[in-house]
This record gives C-alpha cells, structure tokens and sequence, in this order.
C-alpha cells in the first residue's frame, strides 16, 4: 500500500492510492471461506458448495468489497498521521484515474482529490467596533403589553342587550330577504358569531339593541366577506359559499359580552405569581419581561452584524472549482452545474463563517457542558408555555416536557449549535467595542429590510 499527494494549488490536492493486489488477497480469501461457510445454494448442503464455485460466483464482488474497504481505511489513516484537515471528504479524481482490470491487473491505482481545509489568522479585539441596536422600551409599548394581558385573562359574561361587539350563539336559517323561512333549506344550529370581526356598518346596525330569541335578517356575505368564515358558520365546504343565496336569519339563544381583566391582584398572580402585589411591581415585571424579548431581538441582529462584518475582514479561500465538483459528487438530488453555480456563493459564505466560527470557538475557549443544554431546553420550553399564556410555570412544572426534548438527540444537536451561538455572541459583545444605538420597535424591524 502507497499513498502520495500532489497539489494543485495552495487549496486543493491529489492523492493517488497504489493497492497491490497481494495486499488485499487475505481479506479476500477470508471472506470467501466464511461465505462458503453460509451459502446456500440448491443442490448442496450447507458449507458444502465448492470452493471454485463460491470462488466464480462470488470472487469479483468480494474483491471490489474489501478494495472499498482498505481504500477508505488507508485514506483517512493517511490524512490523520499526516495531520492534514480537509473540507468534506476525498472525491475521486477522474483526471487522474487509470482504467483497472480487475481480473488482471496486480496493483490497483486510485486518485482522489482533496480540498484543503482553510485557515485564518482573524481575531476578535477591542478594536472591532460593531453596531448594538437596542429597541427602545417606551410608555406605548408596556402599556400594550399591559394591554395584552388584560385581554389574555379577560372574561366573557352574559349580557341583555347587544351592543356591537359581542358573542352570540344562534340558530341560523335560510330565509328570503324579508326574513320568510323556506323549507328544506339550510339550517345551521347552535353556532358561535363573533359581532367584533363583522365590518359592515349595516349588519352591525341590523344585530343592536336585540335580546335573546329576538330574529335578525342578515347578508351573511356581506358581515362575513370571507367565505371561509362563512363555510364555518353555515357547516358547508367554502367551495359552496357562492353558489348560495347570501340571506338568512339569525335568531339569537345567548348573547355574551367580553370584559378585560382589571388591573389587581387577580391578574398580577396568574402572570407572575403570588410574588407581585402591587401595580408597581407588576409594570416592573412586565417591563423586565420585554427587556429580554427585545434583547433577544437586539442579540439576533448583532449575530447578523458581527457575521457580515468578520467575513468582510477574513481572507477565507476554497478552490471554487473542487468545491463545486464536490457538491455534484455527493449531493443526492444530483444537482446541475447550473444550480450549483447560482448556490456556490451562498455555499461558500457559510463554509466562510464556519471556519471563522470554528478559529474563534478555539480562541474564547468556549465549551457546550451538560448543564448548559438542559438550561437552553428549559429556557425554550418556558419561552413555548408562554405562547399559551402560561408566564409563572415552574421548573419542577416544566421538567417531564424538558425530558422528552432531550430524548430526542435531533432536537439535542440544535440546542447544543444554540448554546454555542449564544456563548459566542456573548464572548464576541465583551471582547469588541459596541456602538450602541436605539432604535423604536418599527425601525428596528426597518434595519432588517435595509439588510436584505
């Protein structure tokens, strides 16, 4: 077995592999003894069939099987004693391939080309500076949130009189305009409108000041102009809505009215717990609570920034020709050199900050532990609990639902690259000057368009 390499370039090089054919013949003869071991053919009893006939049948196969095998098994022993880093894995090189017979030939002579695995010398300092863009928490945004709250934990009551924005069950009835029901038509019972999303000033005029089991003659598709929501309300496929005529009657069976929920201790416990008693500590949570949603936001666009700006400073360089007949090698949907021309630039930026991300994991020292993972999942399972409103979970409450995400070793490897960014960012925000900037909710979202 000989291995030796040729570069192309500073990038990219060729190893030409030479396997004499003695080399690979006691694994051969090995694997044609166990076969015949366990062959079963007609006519012979097991372990019995012919050497010579398990030799024809089989022979060639075998060969190319463990040529495939020490192939490999030198090559990447090759790479490792000589220390050499690699991007991917070894391609063959058809240029430099010679034509083998299998049968004849006493060496067997491979070429595989290689991109070299770059290397930079860029390094995080104090003399980076780098735009921080916080989003600036004012009046109107914790008064929203506090809004949102109190809408959240609001209630519904029964009320006497409609007034326009209400919830009411009915039963509705196709009828003609002037509101005379004709039989074997469609009837539609027991269903829930929300009076709060009907937009037409005429319908909303129609529904005022009834009461329960008062009649109200509607334009279904004028209240509700989406047919969807028609479908659902009259229990027919949305494909249907046009065909029918738009009037019916709606005879009232309740009628509920919604309420916000006040500002007190009602509220306070069921956002944050008991531990908030008083209006001032609750604004104070809550405000804590969007300082760290928009610190994420803040963080998020820092990452974007601080990528842009060390891929600008780095001279990270690939063979574009090697990496692009990699891609064609081992993509599986066989992709086109067409394709692989319009994707190499974004293909190449990310194998960029992989590189430089890798220099400057090894140059913070940053480590993914154990505890770091689980703290990351049970940050993520809380962030998900609160999606449904559930703010004052416990850990001990969160801990069968953190268990089952990381029995899952898909979701686990995402939380370690999670972690690992998170450590990053934060290494790279006290390593570099900030240029820190403040901005409101909807400039902020502008400097991601700005971006693009």
């Amino acid at each position: 077995m000989n291995i030796s390499k040729s570069n192309l370039s500073d990038l990219n090089a060729v190893l030409t592999l030479t396997l004499a054919k003695e080399d690979v013949e006691p694994n051969v003869a090995k694997a044609l003894k166990d076969y015949r071991k366990k062959a079963v053919i007609d006519g012979f009893r097991p372990g019995k069939v012919p050497e010579g006939l398990i030799n024809k049948m089989y022979r060639k196969p075998i060969l190319l099987d463990e040529i495939n095998k020490m192939v490999s098994e030198s090559l990447n022993k090759y790479l490792t004693d000589e220390n050499i880093q690699i991007i991917g894995e070894p391609i063959p090189y058809a240029q430099g391939q010679k034509n083998i017979d299998f049968d004849k030939d006493t060496n067997f002579e491979f070429s595989f080309e290689i991109g070299y695995y770059p290397t930079t010398e860029i390094a995080v300092s104090e003399k980076d500076k780098i735009d921080y863009h916080k989003i600036k928490i004012d009046d109107a945004v914790l008064d929203n949130y506090i809004e949102g709250f109190a809408k959240r934990y609001g209630k519904y009551s029964d009320a006497e009189v409609i007034e326009g924005s209400e919830m009411i069950k009915a039963d509705v009835i196709k009828c003609d305009k002037n509101g005379v029901i004709t039989e074997n038509d469609i009837v539609s019972n027991d269903v829930t409108l929300s009076l709060d999303v009907v937009k037409d000033e005429e319908s909303i005029s129609a529904f005022k000041a009834k009461k329960v089991g008062d009649d109200v003659v509607v334009n279904l598709m004028k209240a509700y102009p989406n047919n969807y929501e028609v479908a659902h309300i009259l229990k027919v496929k949305h494909d249907e809505v046009d065909a029918i005529d738009p009037y019916f009657l709606v005879r009232i069976k309740s009628i509920s009215t919604f309420a916000k929920a006040k500002l007190d201790t009602d509220l306070y416990n069921a956002v944050f717990g008991e531990e908030v008693t008083t209006e001032e500590q609750f604004k104070t949570k809550v405000k804590e609570m969007i300082e760290g949603d928009y610190n994420r936001e803040s963080d998020y666009k820092f990452m974007l920034d601080y990528k842009d700006y060390y891929l600008s400073k780095a001279n990270v360089k690939f063979s574009r020709d090697f990496m692009e007949r990699w891609l064609m090698f081992t993509n599986e949907e066989k992709l086109t050199k067409e394709q692989v021309d319009k994707e190499y630039p974004a293909f190449e930026k990310g194998l960029q900050w992989q590189v430089i991300k890798a220099k400057f994991i090894k140059d913070g020292d940053l480590k993914v532990e154990e505890q770091d993972v689980n703290a990351f999942a049970l940050k993520v399972a809380r962030q998900q609990f609160k999606q449904y409103g559930l703010y004052n979970i416990t850990d001990e409450q969160l801990g069968s639902y953190v268990e089952r995400m990381l029995a899952k070793q898909e979701d686990v490897r995402r939380m370690i690259d999670s972690v690992v960014e998170e450590k990053l960012t934060l290494w790279i925000k006290d390593q570099v000057k900030l240029n820190t900037k403040e901005h409101s909710m909807e400039d902020f979202n502008k400097l991601f368009e700005e971006s693009k």
